[in-house]
């Protein structure tokens, strides 16, 4: 099993927790956001943002 995603998963499910019980401010919050944020960055680098529709 890929470790990296297994991660990954556990840091998003603590991201949410953390937002739910209204825990945006704390430490943990901030690290687990810009975590989440990176991988982001990294699994679309290069990607060119999606086309949006013009009503």
């Amino acid at each position: 099993m890929d470790t990296r995603r297994t991660d990954m998963q556990d840091a998003i499910e603590r991201l949410f927790e953390l937002t739910r019980a209204g825990q945006t401010d704390s430490s943990e919050f901030e690290q687990l956001d810009h975590l989440v944020q990176q991988r982001l960055r990294e699994a679309y680098a290069g990607t060119p943002p999606p086309a949006r529709a013009v009503a």
